[in-house]
């Protein structure tokens, strides 16, 4: 056997095997960082879908509720949505919903005769041939208890796609 001697240069097998170690040690968290990061995009795109989904059906049904008089486009499925309302205090309201294609994925777009535009939701997948896309329907007929708006509002963000159906009855038509 061979004596170390101070000014010998090298490592020994047991620096090598701890190094290692902590090589693999580190490995094996940056490889969950990664994993993690991977599923909180998948998680972040789900969300943002389902918030504009929410977000789009809570403003509509907050308007569509106090309507006095609802009318939908025959085309475009259902848009422009055209609300109008009259308050206790004799002010006249009109609320106009349209979808605005930005590109495949379209923006849902209020305006009254109040405030400016503002878009209310992004996102928004419409497709006129396609059932499952965002629509809506003004079923006029019968007693004033059977009159229902029917909302039907999809968002895609990436892959993740979330779709929500709303059956509004208006206050009094």
């Amino acid at each position: 056997m061979r004596l170390i001697h101070k000014n010998q240069k090298g490592f020994t097998l047991i620096e090598l095997l701890i190094a290692v170690a902590i090589f693999a040690v580190v490995a094996v968290a940056a490889n969950a960082v990664i994993v993690q990061i991977v599923q909180s995009n998948r998680t972040s795109s789900h969300m943002v879908a389902l918030r504009q989904v929410q977000q789009a059906g809570y403003r509509v049904s907050l308007d569509a509720l106090q309507a006095q008089n609802i009318s939908v486009s025959d085309g475009n499925g259902g848009f422009p949505l055209t609300l109008n309302w009259t308050t206790w205090g004799g002010e006249f309201h009109t609320v106009v919903y349209t979808l605005n294609s930005s590109g495949g994925l379209c923006q849902l777009e209020r305006r009254d005769n109040q405030t400016p535009p503002t878009v209310v939701a992004q996102y928004i997948y419409f497709n006129a041939t396609s059932p499952s896309s965002t629509g809506c329907n003004w079923n006029a007929t019968g007693n004033a208890t059977a009159k229902v708006l029917t909302l039907n509002i999809t968002a895609r963000v990436g892959v993740e796609t979330e779709s929500r159906t709303y059956e509004i009855k208006p206050r009094c038509i």
